[in-house]
């Protein structure tokens, strides 16, 4: 049996560094942490929301999850769908200001926003 000894290395230098291309992989674990968060923090409120809140605790939340989003948004440089991120998240502020929201609608819009997030960089 004959083993072969395969030249590897974890650290970039000039001859592996466009191969590993690290800055994407750093980039893509920002991105599925942020989401990850971001999943936390809905799911949270969902609970919250559903057991205990009104629907107009349903829609300060929806507006501080808007804020999360977009903040997380603009911290990220690679977007391929700008303008329908952009449509979503106006959406989900007029909806926010509507004086009758529904909790649930509400949640949706927020999981809404969260996947239209992923798209940004898939």
């Amino acid at each position: 049996m004959r083993t072969t000894l395969l030249k590897t290395s974890i650290f970039a230098d000039k001859s592996n560094y466009c191969f590993r291309s690290f800055e994407s992989e750093l980039h893509n674990v920002l991105i599925v942490k942020i989401v990850q968060e971001i999943m936390k923090h809905i799911d949270s409120v969902t609970n919250a929301i559903m057991y205990f809140g009104s629907d107009e605790s349903a829609k300060q939340m929806l507006k501080k999850i808007i804020e999360l989003v977009e903040e997380q948004y603009n911290y990220l440089d690679v977007k391929n769908q700008p303008q329908l991120f952009k449509k979503g998240i106006m959406n989900a502020k007029n909806y926010a200001r509507y004086p009758h929201a529904d909790k649930q609608e509400c949640i949706r819009h927020m999981y809404e926003l969260v996947e239209m997030f992923e798209k940004q960089f898939k």
